[in-house]
């Protein structure tokens, strides 16, 4: 039989083991979440960065598109004014339809990475929902382990009662 250091003992280890593991998957659930956190602004800025520049060399071309027909406009208009009206209006319609199409195709872009971030961003909320699940898990265990130690100081006073009635 083990009398009553020999259980204190035992419940000061069980409590620190206990104690210092829960704190180190805490310490560690942190660290993945802060990590995560990290990798996550990271890929967001980089995505920004890339949009912002596509978004740039789209504006570069159409000026220069522009500039560019503004020029031959204006040596066209030297050369024959009614034959420059007619041109221009054609010009105009092309122009039109190139910068809808262009437009089309920088909002498809704009979609398609919105898509994208938006999953990434799905994937890492669930992630950090699970790592919630899994602290609470932890937080669960921990309390029950309290629970269990409290239940067996209640069991050896009850063995020591009745060790001394028999006794």
């Amino acid at each position: 039989m083990l009398d009553q250091k020999d259980l204190e003992l035992l419940q000061g280890m069980m409590e620190s083991v206990v104690g210092s593991r829960i704190a180190e998957s805490e310490e560690r659930m942190i660290s993945r979440i802060a990590e995560s956190e990290e990798r996550m602004d990271a890929r967001i800025a980089e995505s920004e960065e890339r949009m912002d520049a596509r978004i740039a060399e789209s504006e570069e071309r159409m000026v220069a598109k522009i500039a560019e027909s503004e020029e031959r406009t204006n040596a066209r208009i030297a050369e024959s004014e009614e034959r420059m009206n007619a041109r221009i209006a054609e010009s105009e319609e092309r122009m039109n339809a190139r910068v809808a199409e262009s437009e089309n195709l920088l909002l498809e872009e704009m979609d398609r990475m919105q898509t994208n971030i938006t999953n990434r961003i799905d994937k890492i909320d669930s992630r950090l929902n699970s790592m919630q699940h899994e602290i609470n898990a932890c937080k669960l265990e921990r309390d029950s382990v309290g629970l269990l130690l409290k239940k067996i100081d209640q069991l050896e006073k009850r063995i020591e009662e009745l060790e001394r009635k028999t006794a």
